[in-house]
């Protein structure tokens, strides 16, 4: 069974000029979760590949400060809402968590369509991926009925918006109804580097709001885990 708690966005106008940064043209249509992984699905994802989580470091000290283990059970700690995104992954551990959306086969979890030690990834056969820097960006953005893009997430140029939003319990939208896309917590996003390290992109509730303005993106090392970072998956549409 593929555990997703989510719902997916319809990011279309394919072909759609790309912003004064540089990035944001899309070919192609796709859809995009409307939220963050939940850790109930992360959760899930672990109990249901619990034989090859150690060799695959999808559990360790960090993840356990919000999920237990019980002999080969897998719980949130009492005190973590099950809706709440998911923290304490880092890109390898998302890709693995794809790799199993894609295909639940416990043999070949670690290459496909992400072949994690040879840093690979099959996108042409991918049901499941993690966004790219241009995808994520077009999703955040762009405005598909007036084409322009904004400067910060929440479909506005004022950076005083934006900091009532990361101040408050309040939940932005994108144009394309993501829910929090750029706030809130950093993003992990796949641009198929050297696997030194990863990307990371916007900014958290911790920070300013000049860090969620459109083109901020930062790298942290490969195994880097935090409490402000958490992911989206992609996927593709049904022809």
């Amino acid at each position: 069974r593929i555990y997703i708690m989510n719902n997916f966005c319809l990011i279309k106008n394919k072909n759609n000029k790309h912003d004064i940064t540089g990035y944001g043209s899309i070919d192609y249509n796709f859809l995009i979760s409307q939220s963050f992984i939940s850790c109930e699905s992360y959760v899930n994802f672990l109990n249901s590949v619990y034989i090859r989580t150690k060799e695959l470091n999808l559990y360790n000290q960090d993840i356990a400060k919000i999920i237990d283990l019980n002999k080969t059970i897998y719980t949130l700690k009492p005190h973590i809402s099950p809706e709440s995104p998911i923290h304490y992954i880092n890109l390898d551990n998302l890709k693995i968590y794809c790799n199993f959306l894609n295909d639940p086969n416990l043999k070949t979890i670690h290459t496909y369509p992400y072949d994690i030690e040879n840093n690979l990834f099959d996108k042409h056969r991918a049901k499941y991926w993690i966004p790219n820097y241009n995808e994520w960006y077009k999703a955040t953005y762009y405005n598909y009925q007036n084409e322009q893009y904004y400067t910060f997430p929440n479909s506005s140029n004022n950076i005083e918006d934006c900091q009532v939003l990361t101040n408050n319990k309040t939940n932005s939208h994108s144009p394309y109804g993501l829910i929090n896309a750029g706030l809130k917590f950093f993003t992990i996003i796949d641009d198929q580097n050297t696997g030194l390290d990863y990307l990371i992109a916007r900014g958290s509730s911790n920070r300013q709001p000049m860090h969620s303005k459109a083109g901020v993106k930062y790298y942290v090392s490969k195994e880097y885990r935090s409490n402000y970072i958490s992911p989206r998956i992609c996927k593709k549409i049904r022809n």
